[in-house]
């Protein structure tokens, strides 16, 4: 009995499971129609074929087709990564002219065909293949014929981090220093001009995840608690938009500058990954939330927005190690948290800019209140786009790029920009890949050894497949609600910095602490209001004690022990003479620890400043009776010298004397005494 033709509605290959050998078809590559008749013939084919030889079964091939090459560059990319038991090892193709070795396992490389004939089209083929060159057999096996044969043992998955096992990678064509962080550099003459652009992953300030009601603060909770049918993705289970999430993108367009169009919609993402449940991942793709927006660096340098837009973020992979065997444990907490990917065009031209930028985007989208931003906790990440441009024989060169996957910390994004910089232009100096290569590569940092790695060939869109979202609407923001969101915007760290140096005389490196932190910089401002004619010796103690105070034990300038208006308080005792500026010190750390009012804590400690010039006078004769050779070095020219003599005679009158009288008296003693 002959075998019907069978449409397919995309061009998809199957893949096997190894451990039950089930065909796994590819979203929307199913075959349709096929009922019982349809999988009666497929037995009696799959039968009758198994009595054939390899030779006659050959005659029978039809050419294989394929749409695009999206479905064959993603299937080849999934098997560079070593996809857990999907994929088996593919074999190296006979001729350069073939098919991406990824796309025919060594168990399907000869035999008889496939029931399903897969058909692939002319077009622009992966892997650098394009539309006239000779069409490629694909034979494959029937399931049942693949339960009886022996499959090689799928590798550990090593997509994320360090390699795997037996998993060689290729050694760039040279060894720089560790840590090299010459290159890239503002200030590091090069042969080249370096090309930076940065895609930013935020995590967004929500209690709940962006499709499904589990909570969104997946840092340091047990794995897999986190999760439902939703972020899981099993069968059924359908997405609900966040809308606190959709308003916390619009507010961080809004803050970039960016233009909110009155017409969004999510897209599926299509790509195979262990830390992806669904096959896919909702996002967005032509019609993002926000676009064409620009930020300011302090140089004056803008530093163009593309896009900003909406998705969900993925699990996490866990690696260890066990009896010598590496394996890899997926956690998918993290699965389905809002994610806000930010794109910036190809504007920055060193490590230096890279790193301002993403410093002066982490204030805004902190002040903001978009996102805490904690690169420690993974909750803001960047992918690097690394770039040389070059004169060679008077022409402009522009070799394919480097996608430097991951960063997670400032160093690692300098290291990382300086050190694949430098490669790129030393493998084209000595002849490598990179002048034949068509498509960039994806990198990763190994912040031990100081270099990168190679994780891939680059996708392209369309090996993606995006397609809109057929489980949710479309979205189209009301005007005057984004007209309520700009209008709750607060002032910018940049504007705020500009405004504490012009207003209170701050200097610049008091004003970038304070502003470096929104809470810090609204205490600062609070305690100012209380203490106007005081400004710089507030932020003093708020950059001083505080700061100190809040780093020993946690927490923020929002939750202080020590309210603003009870610093500005003891400001006021100090600067009125009151008070000594190290009894202050002591009366703050009581503060700190049980609370209370700054003057009840001088009084019932005994700490005011006493008025008695005597008794200050005698403590400094003792001391400078104690200490001749400072009085020595002071009449040699070391006017510094005195200053040693103050922290003693404070000592002796119990911090209750003024630093000022001090300072006096002992410049009147040393003149007197021959």
């Amino acid at each position: 009995m002959g075998r019907p033709r069978v449409a397919r509605s995309h061009a998809g290959v199957e893949a096997v499971r190894v451990d039950r050998a089930l065909p796994l078809l590819r979203p929307g590559a199913g075959r349709r129609g096929r009922g019982v008749r349809g999988r009666a013939a497929d037995r009696e084919a799959a039968g009758a074929r198994s009595r054939r030889s390899p030779g006659a079964a050959a005659q029978r091939v039809a050419p294989v087709r394929r749409r695009g090459g999206s479905a064959a560059e993603s299937y080849r990319s999934a098997s560079d990564r070593r996809g857990a038991q999907l994929l088996t090892r593919a074999r190296r193709p006979r001729r350069s002219d073939r098919r991406p070795r990824a796309l025919v396992p060594p168990a399907w490389s000869a035999g008889v065909p496939d029931p399903g004939r897969h058909r692939e089209r002319k077009g622009r083929l992966p892997g650098g293949l394009h539309a006239g060159r000779p069409r490629t057999v694909l034979y494959v096996r029937h399931a049942r014929q693949l339960e009886r044969r022996s499959f090689p043992r799928p590798r550990p998955i090593s997509c994320v981090g360090e390699r795997g096992p037996r998993d060689r990678q290729p050694e760039p064509p040279h060894r720089l220093p560790r840590a090299h962080l010459g290159a890239g550099s503002a200030v590091s003459p090069t042969p080249y001009e370096l090309v930076i652009g940065v895609e930013t992953h935020v995590e967004l300030n929500t209690e709940s995840k962006m499709f499904c009601g589990c909570k969104a603060r997946w840092f340091g909770a047990p794995p897999n608690t986190l999760v439902c049918p939703v972020c899981l993705g099993l069968p059924g289970a359908l997405p609900v938009p966040n809308r606190r999430a959709i308003e916390l993108a619009i507010t961080a367009g809004l803050a970039l500058h960016c233009e909110t169009p009155d017409h969004t919609k999510f897209d599926r993402k299509n790509y195979m990954y262990p830390d992806l449940p669904k096959g896919y991942q909702i996002s967005q793709y032509d019609l993002p939330l926000t676009v064409n927006g620009w930020l300011k660096l302090e140089s004056g340098k803008r530093v163009g927005i593309r896009r900003a837009h909406l998705e969900e973020d993925t699990g996490t992979l866990k690696h260890g190690e066990d009896a010598g065997r590496r394996y890899t444990l997926v956690d998918f907490n993290r699965s389905g948290v809002p994610l806000l990917e930010i794109v910036t065009d190809p504007d920055m031209s060193s490590a230096d800019e890279a790193e301002h930028y993403v410093r002066t985007l982490r204030d805004i989208l902190v002040y903001s209140g978009v996102s805490e931003m904690r690169l420690e906790q993974g909750a803001g990440r960047f992918d690097v786009n690394v770039s040389i441009r070059f004169q060679e024989g008077g022409k402009t060169l522009w070799p394919p790029q480097s996608e430097i996957k991951n960063l997670n910390s400032y160093e690692a994004l300098r290291g990382a920009v300086a050190y694949e910089s430098d490669r790129l232009w030393q493998e084209w100096q000595s002849g490598g890949e990179i002048r034949t290569r068509t498509g960039k590569v994806t990198v990763g940092w190994s912040p031990e050894r100081g270099r990168t790695y190679l994780q891939r060939s680059k996708e392209e869109v369309e090996d993606y497949r995006y397609f809109p979202e057929p489980d949710l609407v479309a979205l189209q923001p009301k005007a005057e609600r984004v007209a309520e969101l700009r209008a709750a915007l607060p002032e910018m760290p940049t504007e705020r910095r500009a405004r504490f140096i012009e207003k209170f005389g701050l200097s610049e490196y008091a004003a970038r602490i304070l502003v470096s932190d929104r809470a810090l910089a609204d205490y600062f401002e609070a305690a100012v209001g209380v203490e106007p004619t005081s400004a710089k010796a507030v932020a003093n103690w708020v950059t001083g004690e505080l700061t100190a105070a809040l780093k020993r034990d946690g927490g923020n300038a929002k939750g202080a022990r020590v309210a603003p208006e009870q610093l500005a308080v003891l400001v006021r005792l100090v600067s009125t003479e009151k008070v000594s500026a190290t009894a202050a010190r002591q009366v703050f750390g009581e503060m700190w620890k049980s609370g209370g009012d700054p003057e009840a804590i001088v009084n019932t400690l005994g700490l005011a400043q006493t008025s008695d010039e005597g008794a200050i006078a005698a403590a400094v004769d003792e001391v400078i009776k104690a200490n001749p050779k400072v009085i020595a070095d002071y009449r040699k020219g070391n006017e510094r010298a005195l200053d040693g003599l103050i922290g003693p005679v404070m000592g002796r009158m119990k911090g209750k004397a003024s630093g000022a009288v001090i300072r006096r008296i002992i410049l009147e003693r040393s003149a007197e005494r021959p």
